[in-house]
């Protein structure tokens, strides 16, 4: 088994800092084997790279790409790893919103893979992609659109499958270039049924990471073309109406996103259509239409039936929108409801959130000795790094120390819960003081005495996997 592949059985096993710790000691025994100008340590480098994207650490990847592809090629294969590193730092980078180092680094490959390829080569295509994604972040469109223009003629002909990933990428050039539908859609509308689900899920899960305005035109043309692809393309229909909702939400576009659940409605008969009322009735509530949401709530309690953990959650949510409309008496019938509902399902998750909900509401209201109760049962049974349990180890804590209502300040929620997540993983005492300052992002860390090799590295490995698990909350 391959170095990388042993790591990520170790991190699909739930052992994260095992994974690392593996691939950080396979990194170390290269560069003694080799030392740090071989294209063996480079490849190690890379591997680590992979670990730490699985692990949600962009910046450590970085670094590790960084290091990868600072060691010069030593013939025909190092040369063809050195392209693909360059271009997973580029994406890296422009991944961490560093458009301008990645455009740098990026450059540099279509001139290298033009003199190991071939212009003409699928490889070469390759190295445009990534640079013409990064200029498009940038907003450099008038230098964006030949390059990608260029990349998916040479892959469709050479008939490569990676021309639905490169069309997607050119849909977003070309509609933030403002440019006429049927010329955006003229290639993609060619691709078979495959190519086409490829392609259209690019375009889906590409406006995730855009401006949302663009998102949002991407994927309303997306819509009209999946229309007229029939039951080939209903599954993609309904994530890029889900998307629509999504980017409209950050839009503050609140009618669109009504419209695109409204869609998703008609065309749903089963599972989903609990979370769409539930989706529709929070776009109602945040365009403060209460009769709406209340209608939708009340569907969604139906459909719930007798099934009690559905059942606790929707009237969890009904609460949430009663309380932020000021409308308290029936904010705290539905939350009492979800609390008791959760309980008669021995749920424990969602009976936490639902304590957390009903704390919260309390502790606003005054009532801190029973809102203390609800949030000190509710707490310990989440995550650590799970927002809403956040939300309650703040307020808790505001109770405990009487200070405001914990909506403010969520420095003292993250200290502890950044401790939970570290101190068991390190030689106990050796942390003297560990905090983070919400409002920076800032961690403060001492220690008690001074560290062995051995302990920093572990302590630097946990605090980086603690916070990333924060970040992501």
């Amino acid at each position: 088994m391959k170095p990388l592949d042993r790591a990520l059985e170790l991190l699909r096993s739930g052992e994260p800092l095992e994974a690392e710790a593996f691939m950080a000691s396979f990194v170390t025994d290269a560069a003694a084997r080799v030392g740090t100008e071989h294209a063996e340590y480079a490849s190690a480098q890379f591997d680590l790279a992979c670990l730490m994207l699985h692990l949600g650490d962009a910046a450590r990847a970085a670094d590790c790409l960084r290091e990868a592809w600072r060691v010069p090629a030593d013939g025909p294969q190092s040369q063809k790893d050195r392209l693909t590193y360059n271009m997973n730092l580029g994406e890296v980078l422009t991944r961490l919103g560093q458009s301008q180092q990645a455009e740098r680094v990026l450059r540099e490959g279509p001139a290298l893979r033009a003199a190991f390829y071939g212009r003409e080569h699928p490889g070469y295509a390759y190295g445009l992609e990534p640079l013409a994604e990064t200029l498009l972040a940038r907003g450099a469109l008038a230098e964006a659109r030949p390059l990608v223009e260029e990349a998916a003629r040479n892959l469709w002909n050479h008939g490569h499958d990676h021309v639905a990933e490169v069309l997607a990428l050119r849909v977003y050039v070309l509609v933030a270039a403002q440019a006429g539908t049927e010329e955006v859609y003229e290639l993609p509308a060619r691709l078979d049924d495959e190519l086409f689900d490829r392609f259209a899920w690019r375009c889906v899960s590409r406006a995730e990471h855009c401006a949302p305005a663009l998102g949002l035109a991407v994927l309303l043309g997306l819509q009209k073309h999946l229309e007229a692809r029939d039951e080939a393309g209903q599954l993609r229909w309904f994530q890029a109406t889900a998307g629509i909702s999504n980017t409209a939400r950050d839009l503050g576009e609140h009618g669109v996103r009504i419209r695109a659940f409204d869609e998703m409605l008609v065309h749903e008969p089963g599972d989903q259509r609990l979370e769409m009322l539930l989706g529709r009735a929070l776009a109602h509530s945040d365009n403060k239409d209460i009769a709406a949401a209340d209608a939708d709530y009340r569907a969604a309690r139906e459909l719930a039936g007798q099934d009690l953990a559905r059942l606790s959650h929707v009237c969890r949510n009904h609460g949430l929108m009663f309380s932020e409309a000021a409308q308290h008496d029936r904010a705290e019938a539905l939350l009492a409801e979800a609390v008791e509902t959760a309980s008669r399902a021995d749920h424990a998750e969602l009976l936490a959130r639902a304590l957390i909900a009903r704390g919260i509401f309390l502790q606003h209201r005054g009532e801190l000795e029973q809102a203390r109760g609800m949030l000190e049962m509710a707490v310990p049974s989440l995550p650590a790094n799970d927002h809403e349990g956040l939300a309650g180890r703040s307020h808790l804590d505001a109770i405990v120390h009487g200070r405001s209502c914990g909506c403010g300040d969520m420095s003292q929620a993250l200290t502890q819960a950044l401790r939970e997540l570290v101190l068991p993983f390190v030689t106990p005492g050796l942390v003297r003081q560990l905090s983070i300052d919400a409002s920076t992002g800032g961690v403060s860390c001492e220690l008690s005495r001074e560290a062995t090799q051995e302990e920093l590295e572990q302590l630097d490995r946990v605090l980086r996997q603690a916070i990333t698990r924060l970040r992501a909350g």
